[in-house]
């Protein structure tokens, strides 16, 4: 119940418009204005007895209601103030559109004053009902429950396995919907009330849901992040190039260049953070570089941390010896934030640029159109650091490259050993 809520307003709209929706024991699939949303089958609260006026809010049969919860220092609670509210949630959150004003839920930090002019306002989305109190997202007006709202998002890139949401005791459940979902976790870590797949469809079926939740994994979510899914990884996180290694599932593809280039080997998190916007961060693991190779065919940032900055149970082991846990993300600041929530007091900051810059495999000289964008990039950076690179190893193709050479192509194949006739 939400009877511990400051004081607080509820307004209701009479137009329905939830529609297409698809209905299973695991919850429902609904249609909101074009936008398909998840709503588990369990709710977090009830409205108890003061739910009877929702139903004048509906349309014959339909049941449930999209509502806001708008929180703030509402000492006057206007027009402006509403439509202030609406542009920020509009801006700011995907998961929101003025289809969920067909209920909106008011708390005040402060004691408030309703103004008539908000009336017409929320008219003008629809509103005819205005009442007292109660709760978020999905509301029914036939049972006054609660329900959370997660938005369904496709997965086209084939970067995750299965969608996940957090049910109220705390583990998390697997999606089961008729679309491809919002989801990133790499699938060699263990999600209380999912199944650990590694990339192997006899071991996903072998072994049952896990009843505890990585700790590598459980940081994250202690901060505040939300799983929305399992992400595909290479069979046991074994480097396998795509797509001829992949056997049991497909690799994801790769938003750059021209959707074909190979991933590496944190697959799913890297093709993920690559082309869903909506994803903001993903958790790898790197043994030999399937953080860091991933990040770099992805455009996206990632880093192999010092090892054991943090504990690897309840983890699929690829070395013991030189596994780590890393994020990929495409925003420096979000990575920093969440580094500190995964290596706490084990994470080194800077205030400072470094001061050297090697390269590695990296054109001296601009033939092509792509080295000259390369060295301008490196250039760029140089400047920015105040520094000049250093090369480690340089790369030099045309040394060996046959159209270089005063040569015919077969001279570099190896020599042919013919076996005798009784061979063969």
């Amino acid at each position: 119940m939400f009877s511990n809520l400051p004081k607080s307003c509820f307004a209701a709209l009479a137009v329905a418009v939830v529609a297409n929706g698809l209905s299973t024991k695991s919850g429902t699939i609904l249609n909101v204005n074009g936008i398909y949303y998840y709503v588990p089958a369990v709710p977090v609260s009830s409205l108890g007895t003061s739910y009877d006026e929702l139903k004048t809010a509906t349309t014959p049969g339909e049941d449930l209601i999209l509502m806001t919860v708008m929180t703030g220092d509402f000492t006057t609670f206007d027009s402006s103030a509403l439509e202030s509210e609406v542009a920020s949630y509009t801006a700011s959150d995907d998961f929101f559109n003025v289809a969920f004003l067909q209920a909106v839920y008011l708390i005040s930090t402060t004691p408030s004053e309703l103004h008539t002019s908000l009336t017409s306002t929320l008219s003008a989305y629809g509103n005819k009902l205005f009442m007292i109190p109660t709760g978020p997202y999905f509301v029914s007006a036939y049972t006054g429950d609660i329900y959370q709202a997660w938005r369904l998002y496709s997965n086209y890139e084939g970067a995750f396995t299965e969608g996940t949401y957090e049910s109220a005791s705390g583990n998390f459940s697997t999606l089961s919907a008729a679309i491809t979902i919002r989801p990133g976790i790499k699938n060699i870590y263990d999600v209380a009330g999912t199944r650990r797949g590694c990339g192997n469809r006899a071991y996903f079926n072998l072994y049952p849901e896990k009843n505890d939740t990585a700790p590598a994994v459980q940081k994250p979510v202690d901060a505040g992040a939300i799983i929305v899914g399992k992400m595909k990884t290479s069979q046991f996180a074994n480097g396998e190039m795509a797509t001829a290694d992949w056997i049991d599932y497909h690799s994801p593809f790769n938003a750059r260049g021209d959707g074909y280039s190979d991933l590496s080997f944190s697959s799913g998190p890297g093709a993920g953070i690559g082309a869903y916007s909506w994803l903001d961060i993903a958790l790898g693991s790197d043994t030999g570089g399937s953080i860091r190779n991933p990040a770099q065919v992805n455009g996206c940032y990632g880093n192999r941390p010092t090892h054991a900055l943090v504990t690897l149970d309840n983890v699929m082991p690829l070395s013991p010896l030189m596994d780590a846990v890393g994020f990929l993300t495409r925003d420096a600041t979000l990575w920093e934030a969440a580094s500190e929530a995964l290596y706490t007091t084990n994470l080194s900051t800077f205030t400072t640029y470094p001061k050297t810059l090697y390269t590695t495999l990296f054109p001296t000289d601009a033939t092509t159109e792509a080295e000259t964008i390369l060295l301008s990039i490196l250039s760029k950076l140089e400047a920015c650091l105040g520094v000049n690179s250093s090369p480690r190893l340089q790369f030099h193709v045309g040394k060996f490259h046959p159209s270089k050479r005063n040569c015919c192509t077969g001279s570099l194949l190896p020599p042919r050993f013919d076996l005798p006739n009784s061979h063969l």
